[in-house]
């Protein structure tokens, strides 16, 4: 049994032991102390993984409004060193610019998922080449938080999207 499993089956028998022996201490300790026995799901991973997958095929291309269609109707994005974005039109126009602007091969790789009910949140890095005019192809790399909503029909879209450049070495 991996450790994991291990801590939560613990947990599991101390909780079922305080509410046999002391169930006046047990109602208010599991309303503090309450864990989501499966806070990383597979299902969810695959589900962001799966939406980042589109993401990159959508800016890679050059569509914008596929791009945009990935995140939640008021959802917000917010850049490094600018003004927050909010709504799908905001976010259409914000990455249709990147994308004018020489932006593409867009490589999103996911670090971390955790999820609870129809919120989850990402960790991640991007990385992308800036195809200036008259220069030559320069990388860029970011890290990035993305919180994530279930929509109605179970699928997952971008509420947050906050993101910086990673320092080059």
């Amino acid at each position: 049994m991996d450790r994991g499993k291990e801590i939560l089956k613990k947990r599991k028998s101390n909780r079922e032991r305080l509410k046999k022996e002391a169930p006046d201490l047990y109602d208010g300790f599991a309303l503090v102390t309450q864990v989501p026995e499966n806070v990383e799901t597979n299902e969810v991973r695959k589900a962001v993984e799966a939406a980042n997958a589109e993401w990159a095929a959508a800016f890679n291309r050059g569509d914008a409004v596929a791009v945009a269609a990935l995140y939640t109707e008021g959802a917000a994005l917010m850049p490094p060193d600018r003004e927050m974005v909010r709504g799908r039109q905001g976010i259409q126009e914000f990455w249709q610019g990147a994308i004018q602007r020489g932006r593409q091969n867009a490589v999103l790789t996911t670090e971390e998922v955790q999820a609870d009910g129809n919120t989850a949140y990402e960790i991640g890095r991007i990385s992308l080449t800036v195809h200036a005019k008259d220069e030559a192809p320069k990388p860029i790399f970011s890290k990035y938080v993305v919180v994530w909503k279930r929509q109605a029909g179970g699928r997952w879209k971008l509420h947050v999207d906050v993101w910086n450049r990673t320092p080059t070495k």
